[in-house]
């Protein structure tokens, strides 16, 4: 058997329908076949008299049967299994073009026949045979699309994938996070790719940013952003979405609600009941920041008290490593208003910062609540 057919035959249900097709159902011995009449229930008359024998018959002998089945793909399913069992490849080919033409959903002869196109450096072909199995077997997505990332090492497979990508199939994904680490396509052609899977743009941003790639990951964040419809496209700005309105632009570069307790509200701004029972990462985002001084505004209203609980504005360096600033709000009105703070980050030594809101606990826990409406952050010079 091909280590092709193999990788993937060994793990898919396919493997084993087709083992106990060969094996369970016991075959019309040649004996009893040579003189029936062909009839179009002939190989279900057959599998019916095998089922009750004592012994479990040799697929061999379904050859003398085909004649009488001549549609039937159980015979030509059976005699490919035997070729690749016997790592007869010509003749696996041949029964799987036969075989395919029979049943076009036949998973097996499908990769038979798509193997034997990527040896004829027929790649067309290949994808023709190889896509539909997506749709043929979707429990088995995850495999084949893990087989077909370890297959566009070869740049004429890659391509046939990168066309297909432009219609958003839902195993997308999976074959991007396979291929993102293996070279096979560079950071402007993935990027490129998954903007045509807007849901999975967020995970990939992560992926780079966990990998310290944060550059990368930013550069990637504003094209996406730039490839949304004008009216559903935001300005670029640090923090981005100043007014909190609700986006499909990914995060960790948008704002996210870490909290079950939060919403984003249905015009603009963001609303969080805080529990107060300990203490809770409520909203974050990450962007790029110069080393300078900054005012840091926020338009705000709720409750809070130093005793029940409060809110803290936390900002540091995106790897984790340094705190640039704290900025508590302990006390709220009903009445929006805006607060201001002050910090010098000139010595920040970090391109990109995360800026977080978190629910603090008082001595005597009680809930809180919060609405923020607009976040700016001001460039007021350098120290230096």
């Amino acid at each position: 058997m091909t280590l092709f057919v193999r990788s993937l035959l060994v793990s898919l249900s396919a493997f084993a329908t087709l083992v106990a097709a060969s094996y369970a159902a016991a075959v019309w011995p040649k004996a009893q076949s040579a003189g029936r009449i062909a009839t179009p229930f002939a190989w279900t008359d057959a599998l019916s008299w095998c089922e009750h024998q004592e012994n479990v018959c040799a697929s061999r002998a379904l050859v003398p049967l085909a004649h009488r089945a001549p549609l039937s793909p159980k015979p030509f399913a059976a005699k490919v299994r035997e070729a690749l069992e016997d790592g007869d490849t010509e003749a696996a080919t041949g029964l799987s073009a036969e075989l395919l033409k029979r049943d076009p959903r036949s998973v097996v002869a499908r990769l038979v026949l798509a193997e034997a196109a990527l040896r004829e450096k027929d790649t067309q072909r290949f994808a023709e045979l190889y896509f539909p199995l997506f749709e043929i077997r979707r429990s088995e997505a995850t495999s084949y699309a893990n087989l077909l990332a370890g297959l566009s090492d070869d740049q004429a497979v890659y391509k046939q994938v990168a066309t297909k990508l432009k219609e958003a199939p839902y195993w997308g994904p999976r074959y991007l996070m396979q291929i993102s680490d293996m070279g096979v396509a560079s950071p402007a052609e993935l990027i490129s790719l998954y903007k045509y899977f807007p849901n999975d743009q967020g995970t990939f941003l992560t992926n780079l940013t966990r990998t310290g790639r944060w550059d990368l990951a930013y550069i990637a964040f504003v094209e996406f952003n730039e490839s949304l419809p004008s009216e559903r496209r935001l300005q670029i700005t640090s923090p981005f979405n100043p007014s909190l309105v609700a986006n499909s632009a990914p995060s960790p570069f948008n704002w996210h609600i870490d909290s079950k307790g939060g919403e984003f509200l249905a015009n603009e701004g963001v609303y969080f009941y805080y529990q107060g029972r300990i203490e809770e990462v409520l909203l974050s985002q990450s962007f790029p920041l110069i080393e300078s001084k900054y005012e840091f505004e926020v338009m705000a209203s709720g409750q809070a008290s130093p005793e029940n609980g409060w809110f803290q504005w936390q900002l540091k360096c995106s790897d984790g490593k340094k705190v640039l600033a704290e900025f508590d709000i302990s006390t709220l009105s009903s009445t929006p208003g805006e607060l201001r703070f002050s910090f010098d980050g000139s010595d920040a030594e970090c391109a990109f910062v995360t800026l977080t809101l978190l629910g603090v606990p008082g001595d005597f826990p009680a809930p809180s609540r919060i609405r923020i409406g607009r976040v700016k952050l001001l460039h007021i010079g350098s120290s230096k």
